[in-house]
């Protein structure tokens, strides 16, 4: 017994320290390629550190006390190896994990790199096209200085010419009035001569023409007397049938509506009697019925009335605004009429036009008229408002008239009953036209007069801008004018150089040149903001994945990893 107690001593303490070796193993592997389990990793050593004293008591013992204490040892160790083994598994399964996070992550490592190449690829281009941008410009500065000597030269050369063709004008100017005279003499006298004769041709076809009309009107007149006696005595012949048949069609008609009549007046005897029962039943049941509608209308009058008068002062008030902005552009026309007065003194004073000025003034001027412009469909606006709310309360008037109207028939249905159909009707529309008169003549009334009066200030006052404005621009016209005459002669030195064909073809390249280079810029700058688009829809993708993988590595109980150093070096962390 002794001995086969020892030999399976001897076999544990050999499995146990097989398991030991191999979870140390296990430990060394897992520490080399992640050092995030650290938790774990620590209980596993705790466990692999309480198994090696075991063993190391086991195979160096003591005197045992007893076997039962072996018997708890060893069962202690089996435990312990269970446990090892559910934390081997759990460790496999963090490891399996971490390589399929890296597995994914490693495309994506490479997809960035991709991006950052194209990236450092295109600023070099976009460097370049700036350079080449920028020797264009200077090539085209020196251009532009040489373009300006050639046209001071040519404007030299043009004040010359045209002092010679003043003097060459001058002399032509006296030839022609000379060759002028003589041909208007040659042409009256041949005008004359003309007009007698045609004279003369045109009072011999007109006797031609009157002879020939006189002769057809006289064929035509007895042409029409034939007609019209063959015309009466054919009429005379179809009246005398007709009267023949319409007499037969007369006498049988009446025998039929006198049979018709008969019929009738016996069954409207019959349908008026149901009538009047069915009229009876119905006037009780809307008795009924209409003092129920009368609280209702009641109500809906009052809160129709109040909603009129709020949007007749929200009217009021946007007309008063109106007025306020009328009030705020008169102070701008009269500091304007001031700035006019300055300038008008200072061109007086001086004898030159600041054309700057002029600038500004027609800027000002044009500012006003926008206003003018916003002015009015404001208050075409409040037009429109005012229009609604007339509407509304013709359509109030109205239903307060029906409303009353209705009352009325319920007081007064013992006398409506004994009147005919022909009767109330009557009655109904001249209380309508009463109540239409009481209501024109009180609220309504007073409403109107105040829109008008609205309306008349808004137009005074746009009328009054524009008369302003007139002047103003009666005034700029003025000052153009007397602008103008001082720059006649640099008007046509630039004329003259624009119909040159050189500085035309010059402008023409120069113009081509800045658009190709300008179209160049724009699609430049259109890849550039698409690749930053598309860089950060790819960068918001990763970090949508490393939340995920972050979440799932929290909800599987894993610290959180400590390898995102790649993306700090490579400027991505979550700051940014």
């Amino acid at each position: 017994m002794s001995r086969s107690s020892r030999n399976r001593k001897q076999k544990s303490i050999h499995n146990v320290s097989n398991v030991a070796s191999a979870a140390r193993s296990n430990r060394s592997a897992d520490s080399l390629t992640e050092g995030n389990n650290s938790e774990v990793e620590n209980e596993a050593t705790d466990l692999i550190d309480a198994i090696d004293s075991q063993l190391t008591d086991l195979q160096h013992p003591e005197p045992p006390p007893a076997s039962d204490s072996l018997l708890q040892s060893l069962c202690m160790i089996n435990t312990m190896l269970t446990q090892l083994n559910a934390k081997q598994q759990e460790l496999e399964k963090q490891q399996r994990a971490l390589e399929r996070t890296r597995s994914e992550l490693i495309p994506l490592e490479t997809d960035l790199r991709n991006l950052e190449r194209d990236l450092f690829a295109r600023s070099d281009a976009l460097d370049l096209q700036t350079q080449q941008i920028a020797e264009s410009q200077a090539a085209l500065e020196q251009r532009e200085s040489k373009t300006s000597r050639q046209r001071r030269l040519i404007a030299n050369q043009l004040r010359a010419q045209r002092a010679e063709q003043l003097l060459t004008a001058k002399k032509l100017d006296g030839e022609k009035e000379q060759a002028l005279e003589q041909l208007r003499a040659q042409c009256d006298a041949e005008l004359q001569q003309a007009l007698a004769q045609r004279d003369v041709e045109l009072e011999q076809t007109l006797a031609q023409r009157e002879a020939d009309l006189e002769q057809t009107f006289g064929q035509r007149e007895a042409e029409l007397e034939q007609t019209f006696a063959q015309r009466e005595a054919e009429l005379e012949q179809t009246f005398a049938q007709r009267e023949a048949e319409q007499e037969q069609t007369l006498t049988q008609r009446v025998a039929e509506l006198q049979q018709t009549l008969a019929q009738r007046d016996a069954d409207q005897e019959k349908t008026l009697a149901q009538h009047e029962a069915e009229l009876e039943q119905a006037l009780a049941q809307r008795d009924a019925v209409l003092e129920q509608r009368f609280a209702e209308r009641d109500s809906e009058r009052d809160s129709a009335r109040s909603q009129s008068d709020a949007d007749l002062e929200q009217a009021l008030a946007t007309a008063q605004a109106e007025r306020e902005n009328a009030r705020a552009l008169e102070s701008e026309l009269d500091q304007l009429r001031q700035q006019l007065q300055a300038l008008e003194s200072e061109r007086e004073s001086t004898g030159s036009a600041d054309v700057e000025e002029v600038a500004t003034l027609q800027a000002a001027v044009d500012g006003l008229r926008c206003q003018r412009d916003s002015a009015q469909t404001e208050r075409d606006a409040v037009q429109h408002e005012i229009d609604e709310l007339k509407r509304q309360n013709r359509e109030l008037a109205s239903k307060l008239a029906t409303q009353q109207v209705n009352v009325a028939g319920n007081e007064g249905m013992v006398s409506l009953e004994s009147m005919s159909w022909e009767q109330r009707k009557s009655h109904m529309l001249q209380r309508l036209n009463a109540e239409d008169d009481e209501l024109s003549d009180s609220e309504a009334a007073q409403q109107r007069l105040k829109i008008q009066d609205v309306i008349e200030r808004t137009d005074r006052e746009v009328s009054k801008r524009d008369a302003e404005i007139a002047e103003l621009r009666c005034l700029l016209e003025q000052q153009s004018m007397a602008a103008g005459d001082m720059a006649i002669g640099g008007a046509a030195v630039l004329q003259m150089l624009d119909q040159d064909e050189l500085i035309l073809e010059e402008r023409a390249k120069l113009q081509r040149i800045q658009g190709e280079w300008e179209e160049k810029l724009r699609q430049a700058e259109i890849d550039v903001s698409l690749e930053r688009a598309k860089l950060a829809r790819e960068r918001i993708d990763i970090e949508q994945r490393l939340a995920e993988m972050r979440e799932a590595t929290k909800a599987e109980g894993k610290p959180e990893s400590k390898g995102r150093k790649w993306l700090a070096q490579l400027g991505l962390t979550d700051a940014e």
